[in-house]
């Protein structure tokens, strides 16, 4: 493995050529409270996304991702409303 691929692999940025067993794809989950003034809601979402390697066709390469949004619904509580109301 060499070229572009190696700059979105963490570690492996500054090697000219690396073996692909090296390349850890790791994911990301990341917590998000949402306020839903509408609704006058709260609750927790995670954002989830992995990297999961690459596809090549006709010596074209191009990166495989995912993300999804994730509402954890047993998060989900009523807020008190303000005096502003």
């Amino acid at each position: 493995m060499n070229g572009w691929f190696l700059q979105l692999c963490y570690g492996n940025h500054t090697k000219q050529t690396c073996l692909m067993s090296y390349i850890e794809l790791n994911s990301l989950i990341v917590p998000v409270q949402v306020e839903n003034e509408h609704t006058n809601t709260l609750k927790t979402s995670y954002l989830v996304g992995s990297f999961h390697g690459i596809i090549s066709h006709n010596e074209k390469h191009k990166p495989v991702l995912s993300l999804v949004i994730l509402d954890d619904i047993q998060s989900i509580t009523k807020l008190e409303k303000s005096n502003d109301e």
